[in-house]
């Protein structure tokens, strides 16, 4: 499963609506990101660096935390 979103969020302290706010999506697409039933596109993944001041190696870590965790 795909949660990268849903750390970066988490991370931050903020609600779904809150996250989707400030990224410029709305709610729903949020969770549907978060929930796999939508690709977390490379502009979101653009808008979310670039609004939460944050560089790709946030996702980089995460993905690698999760793949060493999962053997």
């Amino acid at each position: 499963m795909n949660n990268l979103m849903k750390d970066m969020r988490l991370s931050k302290g903020m609600t779904v609506k809150e996250f989707a706010e400030s990224i410029g999506i709305s709610p729903v697409t949020v969770s549907r990101v978060e929930n796999d039933e939508r690709p977390l596109t490379k502009e979101m993944r653009a808008s979310i660096l670039r609004v939460h001041e944050m560089d790709d190696a946030f996702f980089f870590y995460i993905q690698q935390d999760k793949k060493a965790n999962s053997y």
